[in-house]
C-alpha cells in the first residue's frame, strides 16, 4: 500500500483528483464493498494546518448532516500520511463547466440552488467557508444536479467572533474586496464569492471578463448584481437567495406554458437543492442501518454510507490493504 500512496508518483490508477491548497491529491478507494473519497497529505507544517482546520469544521457538521455538504466519514494517519474519508461524488462542478463552458438554465438553477442551501447551513452553524467555488462544488446523484459542498480548509468558526475574522486567502476571482488588507468581514464574503460562481454556471465565463453584460438571462443578471455588490450592506444574503426571481421559475415550465392563455398558476417553484433519487437513497439507508441487503445494493451503485458508523469503516489505510483502487471518471473533493 505505501507505493500507493508516494505522491511523488502517483499512478493514473490511484489518482482521482489533484487538490489545491492543503490536501495532495484525492484516491478513490473500495472499503468494505463501498467505494469512498480518501484525500491524503503529507504530515508536515504546510498542510498540517489546513488537515486541522477541516476535520474541526467536519467533525461539527457531522453532527447536522446536511443534504448539499459532503459526508465526512473519518480522520487519521497512517504513517506520514494525514487521511480523510468522504463522500464520493460525480465530479466537480469545476469539471462540468470545463466540459461545457456553462450549463442550461434549468441545470443552473438546480445546482446554484443546493450551493446556497448548503452555505445557509454553514451559516447557520456560524462556519464561514471563505473558498466557495466551482472546484469545492462536488456533484452527486444520477444526473449530477445534486450539489454538496466541500473542502473546509479555510473555514473558520464565527461563534464568539462578533467581528467576523481577517485574513486574504481564497481563489482571487472569488475574493469579496473587503478581504483585503486587515479589514474585518463575515458572512457576506462567501455570498459574493457564490455570486461569482452563478455568473460562471450561467454565463460561462469570470464577471471581470466582460462584467455582467454575458448574463442574458436578466433575472440571473440581476441576482448576480446583488451577490456581488460592493457594498457589504447591500449585498443580498444567502438565506434570501432562493427568494429571487431567478429561482422561482423552470425555464422548462416557462416554454410549455408560454402558449397557453396566460395563465402562469401551472409554473412550479424550483426545488432546486435535490436531486430526489439521490435522497431517497439516503433515508433508505439511514433508516435501517445496512440491515437490509436490498437497499445496501441500490445504494452502493450512487453513494457510499450516510449511517452514523464511519464511512466505509475506515480506521486505518490498513483496512484497505489488498483492495484494488479504481480507475474511472469520478472526481473526489478538490
Amino acid at each position: 500500500m505505501s507505493e500507493l500512496l508516494d505522491m511523488s508518483s502517483p499512478t493514473s490508477d490511484t489518482v482521482i483528483g489533484r487538490l489545491e491548497g492543503g490536501f495532495g491529491c484525492a484516491l478513490r478507494v473500495m472499503a468494505r464493498n463501498r467505494f469512498l473519497a480518501l484525500k491524503v497529505c503529507a504530515d508536515n507544517e504546510e498542510k498540517k494546518p489546513s488537515y486541522d482546520r477541516e476535520v474541526a469544521m467536519l467533525s461539527m457538521l457531522k453532527k447536522d448532516r446536511h443534504p448539499n455538504i459532503i459526508a465526512f466519514g473519518s480522520a487519521f494517519k497512517d504513517r506520514d500520511q494525514l487521511c480523510l474519508s468522504l463522500e464520493l461524488a460525480n465530479m466537480s462542478l469545476e469539471v462540468a463547466l470545463r466540459a461545457t463552458n456553462k450549463l442550461d438554465v434549468d441545470s443552473a438553477k438546480h445546482i446554484a440552488a443546493g450551493i446556497a442551501r448548503g452555505i445557509s447551513h454553514l451559516h447557520g452553524h456560524q462556519i464561514l467557508h471563505r473558498d466557495i467555488k466551482p472546484e469545492n462544488v462536488l456533484l452527486t446523484g444520477q444526473s449530477s444536479k445534486h450539489a454538496i459542498i466541500s473542502d473546509f480548509g479555510l473555514s473558520v468558526s464565527l461563534k464568539d467572533q462578533p467581528m467576523g475574522t481577517r485574513g486574504e486567502c481564497g481563489t482571487t476571482q472569488y475574493r469579496a474586496p473587503e478581504m483585503k488588507g486587515k479589514n474585518y468581514y463575515s458572512y457576506p464574503v462567501d455570498a459574493y464569492a457564490y455570486g461569482v460562481t452563478v455568473h460562471r454556471i450561467v454565463g460561462g465565463q469570470f464577471p471581470e471578463q466582460g462584467g455582467l453584460t454575458q448574463l442574458t438571462n436578466m433575472e440571473a443578471k440581476g441576482l448576480v448584481a446583488q451577490l456581488m455588490h460592493q457594498v457589504v450592506g447591500m449585498r443580498l444574503e444567502i438565506d434570501k437567495v432562493l427568494d429571487h426571481s431567478f429561482f422561482q421559475v423552470l425555464e422548462s415550465d416557462q416554454n410549455s406554458t408560454s402558449s397557453s392563455s396566460g395563465n402562469n398558476n401551472n409554473k412550479r417553484p424550483i426545488e432546486g437543492a435535490t436531486d430526489h433519487e439521490h435522497d431517497a437513497k439516503r433515508t433508505r439507508h439511514d433508516n435501517n442501518n445496512g440491515n437490509s441487503g436490498d437497499s445496501e445494493e441500490v445504494y452502493q451503485s450512487v453513494h457510499i454510507s450516510f449511517s452514523e458508523r464511519l464511512i466505509g469503516q475506515v480506521h486505518s489505510l490498513q483496512d484497505i490493504q489488498g483492495v484494488p483502487f479504481v480507475n474511472d471518471n469520478h472526481s473526489a473533493s478538490t
